[in-house]
Protein backbone atom coordinates (compact mmCIF):
# COMPACT_ATOMS: atom_id res chain seq x y z
CA UNK A 1 0.00 0.00 0.00
CA UNK A 2 1.10 3.56 -0.68
CA UNK A 3 1.58 5.72 2.37
CA UNK A 4 -0.52 8.85 2.79
CA UNK A 5 2.50 11.11 2.44
CA UNK A 6 3.58 9.50 -0.83
CA UNK A 7 0.05 9.71 -2.21
CA UNK A 8 -0.19 13.39 -1.25
CA UNK A 9 3.16 14.03 -2.94
CA UNK A 10 2.03 12.34 -6.15
CA UNK A 11 -1.23 14.28 -6.06
CA UNK A 12 0.59 17.59 -5.61
CA UNK A 13 2.93 16.81 -8.51
CA UNK A 14 0.13 15.85 -10.89
CA UNK A 15 -2.29 18.60 -9.88
CA UNK A 16 -0.06 21.47 -8.80
CA UNK A 17 2.53 21.39 -11.59
CA UNK A 18 0.09 21.97 -14.51
CA UNK A 19 -1.42 24.76 -12.42
CA UNK A 20 1.99 26.39 -12.06
CA UNK A 21 2.65 26.03 -15.79
CA UNK A 22 -0.74 27.62 -16.53
CA UNK A 23 -0.01 30.49 -14.15
CA UNK A 24 3.39 31.10 -15.74
CA UNK A 25 1.88 31.03 -19.23
CA UNK A 26 -0.94 33.42 -18.37
CA UNK A 27 1.35 35.84 -16.54
CA UNK A 28 3.90 35.88 -19.37
CA UNK A 29 1.11 36.35 -21.93
CA UNK A 30 -0.28 39.17 -19.80
CA UNK A 31 3.13 40.84 -19.76
CA UNK A 32 3.44 40.44 -23.53
CA UNK A 33 0.03 41.99 -24.09
CA UNK A 34 0.95 44.60 -21.49
CA UNK A 35 -2.59 44.86 -20.24
CA UNK A 36 -4.45 44.73 -16.98
CA UNK A 37 -7.38 43.82 -19.22
CA UNK A 38 -5.78 40.44 -19.81
CA UNK A 39 -5.33 39.87 -16.08
CA UNK A 40 -8.97 40.68 -15.36
CA UNK A 41 -9.99 38.33 -18.18
CA UNK A 42 -7.74 35.58 -16.82
CA UNK A 43 -9.19 35.95 -13.33
CA UNK A 44 -12.73 35.78 -14.70
CA UNK A 45 -11.86 32.72 -16.79
CA UNK A 46 -10.43 30.83 -13.81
Amino acid sequence: MVSCQQHLCCWMVTVFNPGLVFLLLTSSMGLLLGGKDFYSWAFRAS
